[in-house]
């Protein structure tokens, strides 16, 4: 910006969660930008709760609002302002996500339960069985959704159940 001749108390720097780093942050304080960064919700998980629990309206203009919270917070050793949001859009394109996820993986868990239950079903050791239930339901958001359990009927003969959790 320096090197564009432009005047740095007049512009923002924003950027997402790629750049976001502690030597990135020094840089900006030393160089006295002003910015606008984005944090990991996972790394943050204390902020979003708090955020959840009291998000305010925030009328954006005459049509539109946001529910928001705003908080200073102590990151990476400095005191900084956090806007928290909820994007309906992200929100919507995540569960999309999340619902194909399930999907597929409840196919695999049915056709596994189907192949397991039938009366000529080839004999199985325990163990692998397991782990190729937690291949099928490894998928990002979807292991603490389904619980199985799986019970030896007879000598490498097993019974499958499975549920998912609906609370979302």
């Amino acid at each position: 910006m320096q090197a564009l001749g432009l005047p740095t108390e007049k512009h923002t720097l924003i950027f997402d969660r790629g750049n976001n780093s502690k030597s990135n942050l020094a840089l900006l304080k030393n160089a006295q930008y002003h910015y606008v960064g984005a944090l990991t919700p996972y790394h943050h998980q204390t902020l979003v709760k708090d955020a959840m629990a009291a998000l305010q309206e925030c009328e954006m203009d005459k049509q539109s609002s946001l529910q928001v919270y705003r908080d200073n917070r102590l990151i990476w050793g400095e005191k900084r302002t956090v806007i928290t949001y909820v994007s309906e859009k992200l929100k919507a394109g995540q569960l999309r996500g999340l619902y194909q996820s399930l999907g597929r993986a409840e196919k695999k868990l049915k056709a596994l339960q189907a192949q397991l239950g039938h009366p000529r079903a080839k004999k199985r050791d325990k163990e692998t069985l397991k782990d190729l239930i937690k291949k099928m339901t490894a998928a990002q958001f979807i292991k603490p959704l389904i619980e199985w359990s799986l019970t030896e009927l007879a000598p490498g003969k097993y019974q499958f159940h499975y549920a998912i959790n609906q609370v979302l």
